[in-house]
C-alpha cells in the first residue's frame, strides 16, 4: 500500500494569545486539530503512532507569523480548499489556516529558503526616534563583525550576528514608536534572532525595546 499518495502544503498564521506557544505546544495544537478532522492523513510506524508532519522554520516564542509552513502527508488526495476548511473548524484562537495546496511529485517537501524577513516594533527612547533608528542601523550595516553573547546549556557564547543580517531598514516612526525591517539568513551556521539585533543597535549607546516581532515571509 503506498502510504504517501499525497502531500498538502499548509500555509498559517500564528496570532494573538498563540504566539506564545512554544513550537513543541504548536506541533501538539495543530496534531490534535489535524486528528479531530478525520482526514485520510499519514502515521508513523510503531507504538505511538505519530501524524507525519514537516515543519518549516520555528517562530521565536512571542513573535506573529503569517507565512508559516507545515507538510502534511495524506494516503490519497483531498481537495486543498477541503483540507483548510475542516482545519479552520477545529485549530484554536490565534492559528488559522490561509492556504493550502497540492505538492507535485517533483516538488521538495518543504519550499526551500535563504532566510526570512521580520517587522520589529520598537520603543526608541532617544529625543529624535527616527533619526536614531536610521542612524544606528546605518552604522550596525557598515560594521564587518556584531559580537553578541548567546546562553546556551553552556552557558554564555560569543557570536557574531552580522553575517547573518542580510538587510535592515526603518518602515516608520511615530512618535517614540519605531518600527524596522530585519531580513535574517538562514544559510550560516548560527541563525541571528530578531531581538539579538535590536539588542545589538541599544547597545551602541541608544536604547530601542522590543514590543513585538512579526515574521512577514520567507525569501
Amino acid at each position: 500500500m503506498n502510504t504517501h499518495a499525497a502531500r498538502a502544503l499548509l500555509k498559517y498564521r500564528k496570532t494573538d494569545a498563540a504566539r506564545w506557544l512554544s513550537h513543541l505546544d504548536l506541533t501538539r495544537a495543530l496534531e490534535r486539530a489535524i486528528r479531530r478532522t478525520k482526514l485520510p492523513v499519514v502515521y508513523s510506524e510503531g507504538f505511538n503512532p505519530r501524524l507525519r508532519m514537516s515543519f518549516g522554520p520555528p517562530l521565536p516564542l512571542g513573535a506573529s507569523g503569517d507565512a508559516e509552513l507545515v507538510l502534511l502527508r495524506l494516503v490519497e488526495p483531498v481537495a486543498s480548499a477541503q483540507i483548510k476548511d475542516r482545519l479552520n473548524r477545529q485549530l484554536p484562537a490565534g492559528i488559522e489556516m490561509i492556504d493550502v495546496r497540492s505538492l507535485t511529485e517533483d516538488e521538495s517537501s518543504l519550499p526551500a529558503t535563504r532566510g526570512a524577513i521580520y517587522l520589529v516594533r520598537t520603543v526608541c527612547r532617544a529625543d529624535k526616534p527616527a533619526e536614531a533608528a536610521s542612524q544606528a542601523i546605518g552604522e550596525f550595516l557598515a560594521q564587518k563583525s556584531v559580537i553578541i553573547e548567546r546562553m546556551d546549556k553552556n552557558g554564555p557564547r560569543s557570536m557574531d550576528i552580522r553575517p547573518g543580517i542580510d538587510a535592515m531598514e526603518l518602515v516608520a516612526a511615530d512618535r517614540n514608536i519605531v518600527t524596522m525591517r530585519v531580513q535574517i539568513s538562514h544559510l550560516g551556521e548560527r541563525i541571528p534572532k530578531p531581538v539579538e539585533a535590536l539588542l545589538a543597535l541599544s547597545g551602541q549607546e541608544r536604547e530601542f525595546e522590543v514590543v513585538s516581532i512579526h515574521r512577514e515571509s520567507f525569501y
